[in-house]
């Protein structure tokens, strides 16, 4: 499949991984503890809906999964466009593609309507957009923070600065979250760009937010302040001089953008009052949620094997489980400690099932390298392993379009999520690697729910049967990959659907300084 190496900025940041890593366990312990105050009821028609909806549920949230990408960027547009008084939004990356315009000029609407929005993005995914951020935060409701910047901002400086800066660079911020008028919150695994909603011609993802109302918002909005306002966040003006025109933004605000979107979206007032009253009513599942990130600074807590705050809880569920986890992960590598506590749990009768991406689908080789040197230590352990085929039969059902699920497109796995003893859910934006449990800051929406245990985990189940997947099993003379070409069942003995070139190059990134890392 071609177009896997189209995502430079994401490569760059890899190969610096490659070239400058060191141990998460050796880094200094940067944090910053901000004190959070109660969060204000804004008198808002979001806010409204939303605490009548819940007086029907005391202390419980109302969820709602999104898989369908289409769906996902349709809710924040809808949410944009309802906004009265703030909209606040933090992602590791935010594209400059058709998603990523259409969503800015949403915020921007928003804005002209009064509307205080905050955006907050990772500085490893600005790349060359200095002037773009300029443009938009010169709105006067509108101010854009950025975390943990390089202070060199030319593509060769944030190279020198990133070499000289290892300790403090190496740790990004990899939460999503958008939340309006602090009563509406969407959070779990997906940036904004064209493949996280079904809207790219190469590659599509499978992906997972959440939609969320009630108590557990006030959990994200605080989450949100507690990042806005930590040192690590620092104002784009403070970094970038603003060298461009009002007429700018004016244009930006004008111009017509093709729309990502293949269904129109609701238009008036009441249509969108329409839209929430159903979701509140017929669409969401009411139950016990939390939500949680890591401290800003990618800081290590007090948990077991010195794992960061998400990853220590997602540990402490795994080791309750009684009967079952369904994990799927984008990137997926496991340490010893971590494999000593699934043969604890194995040998309790636990199953442990694994989705994540094959070499053909995963969109950076790196990170497939970092899986594969674990791969046969995982099946030793016991938990059975599942891989994206980027010709999966789901795609047309996942992403919409069959011109997107072609011989010149595929799927890939994007998703972090989990389900335990059919009853816990996780949906964040953490994978269960080693970069997101010792060195990023992540966050996580667990949810105790049956309901959306099984909902999620027939989602799951589905994208691991052999037409979606290949089944990674371990014989004597070495893998093999089960899966299901044209109605019979195949084993092959090499990475499916790879050139001997791919292979080889894998093969390099191994003996690279901290590959475990990518």
């Amino acid at each position: 499949m071609k177009h896997f190496f189209a995502r430079g900025i994401r490569l760059a940041q890899l190969f610096s991984f490659i070239f400058f890593c060191s141990c998460a366990q050796n880094l200094p312990a940067i944090s910053s503890d901000q004190p959070l105050g109660p969060e204000p009821h804004l008198n808002t028609t979001l806010a409204d809906f939303s605490a009548a909806a819940n007086k029907d549920h005391p202390e419980k949230s109302g969820l709602l999964l999104l898989r369908d990408g289409q769906r996902a960027l349709a809710e924040r547009m809808l949410l944009a466009d309802m906004a009265e008084q703030r909209i606040d939004a933090q992602y590791y990356i935010w594209n400059s593609d058709r998603s990523g315009r259409f969503l800015m000029q949403g915020l921007l609407r928003a804005a002209d309507r009064g509307v205080t929005v905050r955006l907050l993005l990772d500085d490893f995914s600005v790349g060359g957009r200095n002037d773009q951020l300029m443009v938009i935060n010169h709105h006067p409701n509108l101010e854009v923070r950025i975390y943990n910047p390089f202070i060199m901002r030319s593509a060769l400086g944030k190279w020198l600065n990133f070499a000289f800066d290892f300790d403090r660079l190496n740790r990004r911020m990899h939460n999503k979250t958008f939340a309006v008028d602090g009563a509406v919150a969407i959070t779990g695994g997906r940036n904004i760009g064209d493949e996280y909603f079904a809207a790219n011609e190469h590659i599509n993802f499978s992906d997972m937010d959440v939609l969320s109302v009630g108590p557990v918002v006030t959990q994200v909005n605080r989450s949100f302040n507690e990042y806005w306002n930590s040192p690590w966040a620092v104002p784009v003006d403070e970094l970038i001089e603003y060298t461009g025109e009002t007429k700018a933004l004016e244009e930006f605000m004008q111009s017509r953008l093709e729309s990502p979107l293949r269904t129109p979206l609701p238009a008036g007032t009441e249509k969108l009052l329409r839209h929430y009253r159903q979701m509140l009513l017929e669409d969401v599942v009411w139950a016990q949620a939390d939500f949680m990130a890591d401290a800003p600074g990618g800081t290590q807590d007090a948990y077991t094997g010195g794992l960061k705050k998400v990853a220590g809880y997602l540990r402490e569920l795994a080791d309750d489980t009684r009967e079952e986890i369904l994990i799927e992960s984008a990137y997926f590598v496991l340490d010893e400690a971590v494999l000593q506590l699934v043969e604890d749990i194995r040998r309790r009768g636990v199953v442990v099932r694994a989705l994540t991406n094959s070499m053909a689908s995963n969109d950076v080789l790196p990170n497939h390298v970092s899986y594969a040197m674990v791969r046969k230590d995982m099946l030793r352990h016991g938990i059975e392993l599942y891989e994206m085929r980027p010709d999966a039969k789901a795609c047309l059902q996942l992403v919409g379009l069959r011109e997107y699920c072609d011989d010149d497109s595929a799927l890939g796995l994007h998703a972090k999520t989990a389900v335990f003893d059919r009853r816990v859910v996780y949906v964040g934006s953490l994978n269960f690697n080693l970069r997101s449990a010792y060195l990023n800051t992540e966050a996580a929406m667990i949810v105790d729910s049956p309901v959306l245990a099984d909902e999620l985990a027939d989602q799951i189940l589905e994208n691991m049967q052999h037409q979606n997947s290949w089944q990674v099993l371990l014989e004597a003379d070495g893998l093999v990959w089960v899966a299901d070409i044209d109605g019979q069942q195949s084993f092959l003995q090499e990475e499916p659907s790879t050139s001997w070139l791919k292979r080889t190059q894998a093969g390099f990134f191994m003996l690279l300084p901290g590959a475990l890392y990518y």
